[in-house]
């Protein structure tokens, strides 16, 4: 029988309502772990198991890499038995047979507007700023003493027009201490900042980058641009590792799968199964925990280091470190997406930018459902003071980590108002749906694909500068056979989903909860269909705001 939804302090049967709490209290204990940043669970509860569908839909993802079975042995023999040296960007398909989403990509891996376009439309798109006078370059950037392909006084023009972005990649500088080495092969790792201009087609173009944006600029930290030849190769390939790097570790790994693990933790050990606000978020939580679990980048019990660790730059102890490092700089509702796109000062219409243009529809659509949802439980503020298994779920959430919490920045410890809670929740349910989507599925065809995005370099960038770089030069920049194949492997067996955005079981809710749901998930249909219109007649596409390929959750 299922439960009836209602709010704790209108429950006749309080006493069976703790207990099943206290439960799931010992069932989903949990540890700061990373420096003390992040909140992990113990042990993963049965429930959080992985079924047989989930389990099917992985199988049938794999199933595709058949037909490129026997390339990938003959690869094997070639560079992984035999170690012949990868020649050619295009050595590095490994499972060219399966469908691959960006075949363009292989022939124009080093066209500047396919780099610049990944900014806005690729693996990691909230990263670029814009630059003015309240945010301007890093004083380390000496643009003046850069040769670019517009004037000075054109800069100064673009300035005050606000055509200048900016991508600025100094917080890696946790990871250069150590940059380690796997499989007897040195890692390295820059801190780059690239510029870019806003042209009249509202693309991108870039002008310059320079390695290391924490030291001035130098005759060895020199401004490179596009007129520098091969070295200029050099510093896009370090940019994108770069990038990479802070993707999976920062914006994937722990600012979504972090931040919703300790939001599910703390939502099954604080509301009831029949709390309205647990089935709300119920079916955005599934599978997250399991994904999860899986040690990555900590040492194991047993003292070992993950090789999917291994794989990035900085020794494990420095990983970990930064790791809570992105933890500690999340500031829940600065990243509320419209205060995202203020903070990094990208509002700018002129600007092409599909993350934020199609995103703000489906920010809007959920905002929308989460306040008309909790307009159906909660008939006044009073309602929302008064219930005491949400105040405890916003004191553990953004409860000091000192006194036991999970401690996210600037995440409410309790809640006065119908509207601070539905804005919450919306921005809860964004995150595990459209914004993870956006993050996570662009990793298949601009990841997998590891030299457009490797993990780390592999050969010292500053020591390369003053060489005369060729085509066999420029490959050992990359990784060696079992780093790249896992990389590239990872990436696709990942690409699946299992449900959809907007579905909920209707039998668990009251008719006029029921009512709201089916407006939201009518509003979705029209965001898709909206969302293929827009893209049917362009060359460059962008799936991943398309409620018909949002997953509901992060589920993989």
């Amino acid at each position: 029988m299922l439960p009836t939804l209602t709010l704790p302090q209108f429950d006749q049967n309080k006493s069976a309502r703790q207990k099943q709490l206290e439960h799931m209290r010992i069932a989903y204990a949990y540890s700061l772990t990373y420096d003390g940043q992040i909140a992990t669970i113990n042990q993963l509860p049965e429930c959080e198991k992985q079924g047989v569908y989930y389990q099917f839909k992985a199988l049938s993802n794999m199933l595709g890499l058949l037909p490129s079975i026997p390339g990938l042995i003959w690869k094997t023999l070639k560079h992984g038995v035999f170690k012949a040296p990868f020649k050619q960007v295009e050595d590095y398909i490994f499972f060219g047979l399966t469908p691959f989403p960006d075949p363009q990509l292989r022939t124009d891996l080093w066209n500047d507007r396919t780099m610049a376009h990944q900014c806005i439309a690729g693996a990691n798109p909230v990263m670029i700023e814009g630059v003015n006078a309240r945010n301007p370059l890093p004083e380390q950037f000496k643009i003046e003493r850069a040769t670019l392909s517009i004037s000075h006084d054109e800069i100064e023009r673009a300035l005050n027009e606000e055509r200048l972005y900016m991508l600025n990649l100094a917080m890696l500088k946790t990871l250069q201490v150590d940059s380690g080495s796997v499989d007897g092969h040195k890692k390295y790792l820059t801190t780059p900042i690239a510029l870019y201009y806003l042209q009249d087609d509202g693309h991108l173009r870039p002008l310059a980058i320079q390695l290391d944006v924490t030291q001035d600029t130098s005759e060895e930290n020199p401004i490179i641009t596009p007129t520098d030849g091969e070295k200029w190769k050099l510093a896009r390939t370090c940019l994108m590792a770069a990038d990479g790097a802070v993707h999976d570790l920062w914006t994937h790994a722990v600012q979504i799968h972090y931040v919703m693990e300790s939001i599910i933790m703390v939502t099954y050990r604080q509301l009831s199964k029949n709390h309205p606000l647990l089935a709300l978020l119920d079916p955005h939580l599934q599978y997250t925990l399991a994904v999860n679990v899986h040690p990555l980048y900590e040492r194991d019990s047993k003292g070992k280091i993950p090789y999917y660790g291994k794989m990035f730059p900085g020794d494990n102890d420095a990983l970990v470190k930064f790791m809570g490092e992105g933890m500690r700089q999340f500031k829940f509702r600065e990243r509320a997406f419209p205060n995202d796109i203020k903070r990094r000062h990208v509002e700018n219409p002129k600007l092409n930018y599909p993350y934020r243009d199609d995103g703000m529809p489906m920010w809007n659509a959920i905002q929308d459902f989460a306040h008309s949802y909790v307009d159906v439980y909660y008939k006044s503020d009073q309602y929302v003071v008064n219930d005491y298994e949400l105040q405890a779920w916003a004191k553990e959430l953004g409860g000091e980590r000192a006194n036991g919490a999970c401690g996210l920045e600037d995440f409410p410890s309790s809640f006065s108002n119908k509207k601070e809670l539905a804005e919450i929740f919306g921005q809860i349910i964004f995150i595990a749906t459209a914004h993870h989507a956006s993050i996570h599925f662009p990793q298949y065809p601009y990841t997998q694909f590891v030299p457009n995005m490797p993990n780390a370099i592999y050969e010292s960038p500053k020591s390369m500068l003053n060489k005369d770089l060729g085509q066999a030069q420029l490959m050992r920049l990359f990784p060696r056979f079992k780093v790249a194949l896992f990389q590239s492997f990872l990436y696709y067996a990942v690409n699946f989903k299992v449900n959809r955005v907007g579905e909920y079981p209707l039998q668990m809710f009251n008719p006029e909860a029921v009512s709201v749901i089916q407006k939201y998930q009518h509003v979705l249909k029209q965001l898709s269909s909206a969302h293929r219109d827009k893209y049917r007649n362009k060359k460059e596409k962008y799936p991943y705001m398309d409620p018909e390929h949002i997953p509901n959750g992060v589920t993989t």
